[in-house]
């Protein structure tokens, strides 16, 4: 069992006095802070199309960021699969239970 925070995961956006997304919080079920990500507020008039890509850039991020413990849970259940099934010679599983020892430290 890994020290992180069970899921699920939810994406929060707060607002600016106008209106717009200043941050993306990602927060557990507890509402313990996960993590943050700033400044994403491009989308008022006139703001330059670099901005507006940064800021689906930091929207995506967070939900990628959001979406880790689903992701960790799906990894977890093909390993616990490959090895009932007696596994494969394919890199890609020893790459998924690296990231699965890391994920579990």
């Amino acid at each position: 069992m890994s020290d992180h925070s069970p899921g699920p995961w939810h994406m929060v956006s707060s607002v600016a006095d106008w209106g717009m997304p200043k941050k993306l919080t990602i927060m557990d079920d507890d509402g313990f802070e996960i993590a943050t990500i700033e400044s994403v507020q491009p989308y008022c008039l006139g703001a330059k199309q670099e901005h507006k890509d940064k800021a689906k850039r930091a929207a995506a991020n967070a939900n990628l960021i959001a979406l880790a413990p689903e992701m960790y849970e799906i990894l977890n259940g093909l390993l616990k699969w490959q090895a009932y099934m007696g596994g494969w010679e394919a890199p890609i599983w020893g790459r998924a239970k690296n990231i699965v020892g890391r994920i579990k430290g």
